[in-house]
């Protein structure tokens, strides 16, 4: 299946929400929810998974990652063939985003997407992209110069909802423990 790209605008960046690891016996699924309100990054790290997204569906195997969209229905497609296990990161953007069915679909919008960016920071934070700037230095930009701020009024970032990570990397950097 075609991967589609998500086309964030940033500053501000997207920010962590929670992460977790899930386990998946023979026979079992991933679980159906709907407009959870936060990107859902899954990354299988042993085993398959069969996920749906509205009308869509990937299988995913070791070493591929999904990002799912805050404002759908995610469902597990079928059971899991063998056992399985995923990490998950769920996180969230600012307002400006959308879905491209590819990067040139994302560079022909990306004018009208930092203008809806621009007065989506008027409204909540009464400036400007080049104004947060000014007034956040900490916030990180790489255009940004001190006396150049008209090079970065804002950029945009695309990545594929479907990529492949190496899971032994994944776990050595996400490892975490709950008490």
């Amino acid at each position: 299946m075609i991967s589609h790209v998500l086309h964030f605008v940033t500053p501000p960046i997207p920010y962590f929400v929670d992460c977790g690891r899930a386990t998946y016996p023979v026979g079992e699924s991933h679980i159906s929810r709907s407009n959870i309100g936060a990107f859902d990054l899954i990354v299988v790290v042993e085993g398959n998974l069969s996920i749906g997204e509205n009308d869509r569906e990937w299988t995913l195997t070791a070493g591929d990652a999904l990002t799912l969209r805050p404002d759908a229905d995610h469902y597990g497609a079928a059971s899991c063939p063998v056992h399985t296990e995923i990490f998950w990161i769920h996180f969230q953007t600012y307002d400006s985003w959308r879905e491209c069915a590819n990067m040139d679909e994302c560079l022909d919008s990306e004018t009208h997407l930092l203008q809806k960016h621009t007065k989506s920071m008027l409204k909540v934070y009464g400036m400007t992209p080049m104004e947060f700037f000014a007034a956040n230095p900490m916030v990180h930009c790489p255009h940004f110069r001190r006396n150049r701020f008209s090079s970065c009024i804002a950029f945009s970032s695309c990545f594929s909802r479907r990529e492949g990570i190496s899971p032994s990397l994944f776990r050595k950097k996400f490892a975490y423990s709950r008490s």
